[in-house]
């Protein structure tokens, strides 16, 4: 069987919890400033906001997944 020939999945529903962060980082509560998503969760939080978090939890600070400076990614966004 082709994979590809399979209906793709719906969306997943987004959380109540995302919706109330979209646009500015959970932690600063301002608009982002050089957005970075944190993979473990899909976040999008400041750089030195999530840096400085992840560096002295170890965690997203809305999952509370465990995470490490790799997990982050910068976006590129205009």
């Amino acid at each position: 069987m082709d994979i590809m020939s399979l209906p793709a999945p719906p969306p997943p529903k987004v959380p109540n919890i995302a919706q109330r962060y979209k646009g500015i980082c959970p932690l600063c509560r301002k608009p982002h400033r050089i957005h970075t998503v944190l993979m473990v969760s899909g976040y999008v939080f400041c750089y030195h906001c999530i840096l400085s978090e992840i560096r002295k939890n170890k965690r997203c600070p809305v999952t509370h997944y465990p995470a490490k400076e790799d997990d982050l990614i910068r976006l590129y966004i205009e």
